[in-house]
């Protein structure tokens, strides 16, 4: 038999370990480049959709809803509890009917989201990309497109394992 003069694979690969340092570094680098990802963002984020949705109703013109659909995939690891609990509290009063089955869904305990919510409303970032309309009732698709995150988390949650 010959010997043969390559290694195995598993023998002439370093393996790189990252430590926590390395992961601190790397979290870091990743907020200076990207900013910070907090519920209050990913809130925003939803919110502006909204805008898109409404859009797409008063000037019947699907580019808008495919254009609010689309990000779905980003947002669907920043989905939480607390997320669309403001999300849902940003387009509907906790009175309505629509916002109450919306909420129950989630989980969450509405009065704690309520303070979180009133902060939101009062930024700047949210007065920029979405505000609710005074005297309106919410067009049918928000309450769609939050049912659809709903859903996403829902399955999300139940792939992964996680019970949060």
């Amino acid at each position: 038999m010959e010997s043969s003069s390559r290694e195995s694979p598993s023998k002439g690969l370093s393996h790189y370990v990252y430590t926590s340092q390395h992961m601190r570094t790397i979290l870091v680098a990743h907020v200076y480049l990207c900013g910070p990802t907090s519920a209050a963002d990913a809130s925003i984020d939803i919110a502006a959709n909204f805008g898109l949705l409404e859009r797409a109703v008063a000037q019947f013109d699907t580019r808008f809803t495919l254009r609010a659909l689309r990000s779905i995939s980003s947002l669907r690891k920043r989905l939480s509890g607390l997320v669309l609990s403001q999300a849902i509290l940003l387009a509907y009063s906790p009175e309505d009917a629509a916002a109450k089955a919306l909420l129950e869904a989630t989980g969450e305990d509405v009065a704690a989201v309520k303070g979180k919510v009133s902060q939101l409303e009062s930024s700047a970032q949210l007065s920029n990309k979405w505000t609710k309309p005074k005297n309106k009732d919410v067009v049918p698709e928000i309450e769609i497109y939050l049912g659809i995150l709903i859903q996403v988390r829902t399955c999300a949650r139940s792939l992964m394992g996680r019970t949060d």
